[in-house]
């Protein structure tokens, strides 16, 4: 049967505000209770345990569902207890348990004739015909309720009435969220979200919202929709959690294996993050007391979590690694065996140095310099550091130089290439270089190690009479190296057939590509300036799978170059991020796709993937009260911060039908996510820094840790194909880079 699917999301209830603290419970009786937080929501049939009215009950994290003719009802103990009676339905209706679990539950208490065992235990219990030609199904989300109403062809959504009784207020929030106040907690019922797919798996979404009747009593308002075809409800944010303790604490990079394996790799202040028992390093290297006194120091930590299906986000590595300086990753790239290529900038003298390093120390004590580590977390121990060295120069004229890391990539035969930019007189260039020394206050390099070898197979300083900033790098199949840099060079040095020999304005991006088996100037191939008449800045560049790069960052330029496809094709706030895709072997024809993506404040992409398709995800962070979103996104609106947002966008789909979905992620506070991932099944994983206000969802979720910051995770689930949503207004926030 084709039948329309609304559903009423899931159900979260907050513990109350002005409730006493429970005493701590020991530690078996704490490790217990979290395992059995960790098991899906399971409802057990009624053999007698319960009174004769009730059906089925569930337990979810903090409050058990009951299931009867009317209904269901949350209960949270004593007579605390909601109701959700669907009012008017038939009372004859169908209660059909489906996915029997293959436990059961005993209950023996009290005298022997009121003891039952082997209750059957199942995950989705569906009122068959609860309304004319619509069943509701109740089955758990994470640990919590969700509902659906599945609606043939031809019924009458209009009929279905929720009553809410024991419940206070009922509040519909800017985001289209039901929030229920009850005995002093409230309970968040998300916005329902609604689709369709046609015979060729095409999406088309349908509005969906609540709507009040008076009394307590809550109905759904559709906008049209084909009553011919099924509709389903997504996506869900799967996993959201914050990884940090009482320091400043972010998440720089994320990357996922094809066995759904989430890598990720952040800085931390303390130690407040347990580690694993096979660990590379239990605690911060640079949490000493003198340090703790000062605030702490940061050290990186490595982490891996099951983003399988069956695998709830469970940890299953975490290690610190890193010297008793400041140490911070910046980027990471993954091999197929599991390998982290892991860059980013150290004080530390004493960063664990292994293998054939092309610098076994810092280039002096003061200067910051740059490391470079290749890490297995599969491996225990401190075997798992499979290689590091220090990267940097000097001297600045008689001043500590300054060494900076933006970007690292891994080619199939382990070679690594770095990025970055450097003030050193002295920074290790090759003899086969591009640019033997430097020429601005601070160049731009670009390196690439053998690990095996101690010493450089290629160095070279690249930039022109001004600052320049190497932020984003890739390595082709054919072995061609990719570069993005932010200059203000007016001199930057280009190669021949360049689509552009002037810069455009104030600061400009330069995107080429170098052969490193080459030397001199042959070894550049290709570079141009690219960019319009104010700031320009680029932070990540990909590839899809023509070959063709793909580039975010954020521009201030009303003329930044846009094609015909555009989602945008104009600046409509104080900066936009973009999406541009180039065709280097093309300079004639350079620009196959641009597009702004923004509102009227300050908006910054910070990375970008492609899908086997060739279709685009950008996340980046944003102030506009009307930046872009879908009619599905998981949150619709602005809350008030500097809000994540990830986009999906088809370069082939013309305007705003090319915007397949679009949401804001964060409540009030600053969300800035640096790194994005795409599964294999189309999930997209997010990493970042924020502060509170980024919702924590799923099992093994955490809570913020403190201090200014905590890095978190998250991911998104089956993004939708919809048309486009926004509203424009101007506002007054300045934008943060």
């Amino acid at each position: 049967m084709r039948f329309l699917r609304l559903a009423a999301a899931v159900l979260a209830a907050s513990v109350p505000a002005a409730a006493a603290p429970a005493p701590a419970p020991g530690p078996g009786i704490a490790q217990a209770r979290a395992a059995v937080a960790r098991l899906p929501l399971r409802f057990e049939a009624n053999l007698g345990q319960w009174n004769p009215a009730v059906r089925y009950v569930g337990h979810a994290d903090n409050y058990s569902v009951i299931l009867t003719r009317g209904g269901a009802s949350l209960s949270f103990g004593g007579s605390q207890r909601v109701d959700i009676a669907l009012e008017g339905s038939n009372a004859a209706a169908g209660i059909v348990p489906e996915g029997r679990a293959p436990l059961t539950t005993n209950y023996f208490v009290g005298a022997r004739k009121n003891w039952r065992s082997d209750a059957p235990n199942y995950s989705r219990i569906v009122y068959r015909g609860a309304y004319p030609g619509i069943d509701a199904a109740y089955y758990g989300e994470g640990g919590r309720l969700e509902y659906d109403f599945e609606i043939a062809p031809n019924a009458d959504p209009s009929v279905i009435r929720m009553k809410f009784q024991g419940a206070g207020r009922l509040t519909v929030t800017p985001g289209g969220d039901l929030v229920i106040g009850a005995y002093g907690r409230e309970i968040t019922q998300k916005r329902p979200v609604a689709f369709q797919r046609n015979s060729r798996g095409e999406r088309t979404p349908v509005e969906a919202e609540y709507i009040a009747l008076g009394d307590g009593t809550l109905g759904f308002r559709l906008g049209g929709y084909d009553r011919r075809l099924p509709l389903t409800i997504d996506p869900l944010l799967v996993y959201s959690s914050y990884w940090g303790g009482l320091g400043s604490d972010d998440i720089k990079a994320v990357k996922v294996d094809a066995a759904g394996r989430l890598y990720a790799v952040g800085s931390i202040a303390n130690s407040d993050l347990t580690a694993s028992d096979d660990a590379y390093l239990a605690a911060n290297a640079a949490d000493t007391d003198i340090n703790l006194v000062n605030g702490g120091t940061n050290d990186l930590f490595v982490m891996v979590l099951n983003a399988r299906p069956s695998g709830a986000f469970a940890l299953v590595y975490l290690s610190y690694l890193g010297g008793t300086g400041a140490d911070t990753a910046t980027a990471v790239d993954l091999d197929s065996s599991g390998n982290l290529y892991i860059v980013g900038d150290t004080r530390s003298t004493d960063f664990p140095m292994v293998g054939s390093s092309v610098q076994s120390a810092p280039s002096s004590t003061t200067a910051k310099n740059v490391f470079v580590a290749e890490f297995n977390p599969a491996i225990p121990g401190t075997a798992a550091l499979l290689y590091s060295t220090y990267l940097g120069g000097t001297l600045y004229g008689t001043t500590a130089a300054d060494n900076t890391s933006h970007g690292i990539a891994v080619d199939k035969d382990g070679m690594i290439y770095v990025i970055g930019s450097t003030t050193a007189d002295d920074f290790p260039v090759t003899a086969n270089a591009f640019q033997a020394v430097r020429w601005g206050p601070r160049d731009a390099f670009l390196c690439k190690i053998d690990p095996a070898n101690s010493s450089l197979a290629y160095s070279t300083y690249l930039g022109g009479e001004e600052p320049d900033e190497g932020w984003a790098i890739a390595v082709a199949p054919s072995g061609l190296v990719y570069f993005g840099i932010s200059t203000a060079s007016t001199q930057f040095p280009l190669a021949a057939g360049s689509y552009s020999i002037a810069m455009f304005g104030a600061k400009d991006i330069v995107v080429g590509v170098m052969d490193m088996t080459l030397s001199g100037d042959d070894s550049l191939v290709y570079d141009t300036y690219l960019g319009g008449s104010q700031l320009d800045e680029v932070r990540k560049i990909t590839f899809d799978q023509s070959g063709r790069m793909l580039i975010t960052g954020f521009t201030f330029s009303p003329d930044f170059p846009v094609t015909g496809l555009a989602v945008q094709t104009q600046l409509t706030g104080e900066s936009d991020a973009f999406l541009t895709i180039i065709d280097p072997s093309k300079p004639e024809h350079l620009i196959v796709y641009s597009t702004y993506l923004g509102g009227s404040a300050g908006d910054v992409g910070y990375d970008v993937v492609a899908d086997a398709a060739g279709v685009a995800y950008v996340t980046g962070y944003t102030y506009s009260k009307n930046f872009p979103t879908t009619v599905d996104a998981l949150q619709r609106d602005y809350r008030d911060g500097a809000e994540a947002f990830v986009a999906k966008i088809d370069p082939k789909l013309p305007t705003w039908s090319g915007l397949l979905y679009s949401t804001y992620i964060g409540d009030a506070g600053i969300h800035v996510p640096t790194s994005l991932a795409l599964g294999s099944d189309g999930s997209v994983y997010v990493g970042g820094y924020t502060t509170v206000g980024m919702p924590a969802v799923g099992d093994a979720a955490r809570l913020f840790g403190g201090g200014h910051t905590d890095g978190f995770v998250f991911a998104l689930s089956n993004l939708a194909g919809t048309p486009i949503r926004s509203t424009r207004q101007s506002i007054p926030h300045a934008p943060r880079f």
